[in-house]
């Protein structure tokens, strides 16, 4: 919250337009006690001249990613970087990717499972102030109007729990391939099962609150997938409380094709029909999130 408020005053004080996708407080904090996933975290490194993401071995910012990322052990993170939009798109690309591949190094180094970290560099193709909006600036606010979309992002790409662990974290997310086809779980018999392990855990577990959030592959029309997964979450939710679970702890949420896994362009990449197949079914899931922890 405070870096929305942060970037909102900026904007305010220079008189600028942020991108839409900017406009929005997803931001997180390291102390955050609910850590949703696509939250970010926007920090300004320093980096020497050889692409070196630190010039001393211990760095303050460093530290804060490692203790964050070995505190919160269930979390997957995007580490990008970002530059302004001064020299050559080319060379923006190549020198933003490189500082977040030594730092994705260091932290496997200090310990840190390499599987938890997708390094990336933008380059300069997703500024913070469109470069339309800094020609606008008087010369000593150009500059710092670059500086601002000189920056490394912290993104919460997952964060998963599972039903045996001792410790949880608001925001975590218990995933399954619950198949609950034309609404009718009594033809899987596996489905019952699946449920009364959600229901164990709820009971063992009393401070939790659950949202039942379903999700359908990209295929059909937006509306009826929201629909049709609103309805999948709603035989969820009432086969618990059938079992005496109390409402006020299970919250369901049809969120269609709205939060893929896998996006539409990476699957129709995929050379055979068995391959998209098994991508798409990612996609279809149901997410046992944790929203509140008494």
């Amino acid at each position: 919250m405070k870096q929305f408020i942060l970037q909102v005053f900026i904007f305010i004080l220079f008189g600028l337009k942020p991108l839409a996708s900017q406009a929005q407080d997803n931001s997180f904090e390291y102390s955050d006690s609910c850590l949703e996933i696509g939250a970010k975290k926007i920090i300004v490194p320093s980096f020497n001249r050889c692409y070196k993401p630190y010039a001393s071995p211990i760095h303050p910012t460093y530290d804060s990613i490692y203790t964050f990322l070995s505190t919160k052990k269930s979390i997957i993170v995007e580490l990008s970087y970002h530059t302004d939009s001064r020299g050559s798109a080319v060379y923006n690309l190549k020198l933003s990717q490189r500082r977040m591949d030594e730092l994705k190094k260091e932290l496997i180094r200090r310990g840190i499972d390499s599987t938890r970290i997708v390094a990336k560099g933008y380059g300069e193709t997703k500024p913070i102030i469109p470069e339309e909006e800094i020609l606008k600036l008087s010369k000593a606010d150009m500059e710092k109007a670059h500086h601002l979309n000189r920056r490394m992002e912290i993104i919460i790409r997952d964060h998963t729990f599972n039903l045996s662990d001792t410790i949880f974290f608001c925001g975590a997310v218990f995933r399954e391939q619950i198949d609950i086809n034309d609404c009718k779980p009594s033809m899987h018999p596996g489905y019952y099962l699946e449920m009364d392990s959600i229901y164990n855990f709820l009971i063992k577990n009393e401070s939790i609150t659950l949202e039942i959030g379903c999700h359908t592959d990209q295929r059909g029309s937006a509306a009826f997938n929201k629909k049709y997964s609103k309805n999948k979450a709603d035989i969820i939710v009432n086969h618990l409380l059938g079992k005496g679970l109390d409402p006020k702890r299970i919250v369901g949420v049809g969120y269609g094709e709205s939060m893929p896994l896998i996006k539409e362009e990476e699957i129709r990449q995929m050379k055979t029909t068995a391959e998209r197949e098994r991508l798409y079914s990612k996609n279809r899931r149901v997410d046992f999130k944790i929203l509140k922890i008494q």
